[in-house]
């Protein structure tokens, strides 16, 4: 059972339509666009898959509408994959304020809902980190420095709560509507990733 944070785009979506493929039960959340959701979940249900969606918006916890979620509905991993738009930094110059709002996404945004979900018996998180942090780019330096220190606090949650396991793998630059351009820039296949991180995912924190 696996609840998607951000999963009606990129990734996020990639994921939902692979798990419930495999027979998981799927509840997917967007922030905005709940057109979107409700035509992923029914491309899911009608190809025989296990599926709904909720609004939830990472930047402002909600712990009772998380509660009420559920309540009748018990997931045993959440796969995160909240995110602003990713390559919206100017070459050369840190933006603090761009810098801060990764931060919100991929730092406090995770933390709370790892604080909350870990009262419900979550124990499994799959955190997607950037192999962007190998290289650095000149031009992704926030984006870059938010995810380093996302995959420090996946490790300091890690050390403070034992039963916890987040599985942070560093991703390639993936073809997705985030990455999009008008150069040639090399991206890979998102389903054949994330179908190698999905399965290692499983071996590694079987429930």
């Amino acid at each position: 059972s696996a609840l998607i944070i951000g999963g009606t785009r990129g990734l996020g979506e990639v994921t939902a339509k692979l798990i419930a493929a495999g027979s998981g039960k799927v509840k997917l959340s967007y922030y905005k666009g709940s057109s979107e959701a409700k035509k992923i979940v029914n491309d899911i249900i009608k190809n025989g898959g296990n599926a709904s969606y909720f609004q939830y918006d990472v930047l402002y916890p909600n712990t009772m509408k998380i509660k009420k979620i559920l309540k009748d509905w018990k997931p045993t991993h959440l796969y995160y994959f909240a995110t602003p738009f990713i390559f919206s930094a100017s070459k050369g110059r840190f933006s603090d304020s761009l810098y801060k709002l990764f931060f919100e996404y991929y730092i406090t945004g995770f933390k709370s809902l790892v604080d909350i979900l870990k009262f419900e018996g979550i124990k499994s998180f799959y955190y997607p980190s950037s192999i962007a942090i190998d290289s650095s780019p000149s031009d992704m330096k926030e984006y870059v420095l938010a995810k380093i220190e996302g995959e420090t606090l996946c490790e300091k949650i890690e050390k403070e709560n034992p039963h916890i396991k987040i599985f942070k793998p560093r991703l390639p630059r993936i073809e997705t509507d985030q990455t999009v351009s008008l150069f040639p820039v090399k991206n890979e296949d998102p389903i054949n990733v994330q179908l190698v991180q999905l399965r290692n995912f499983r071996d590694k924190y079987e429930v």
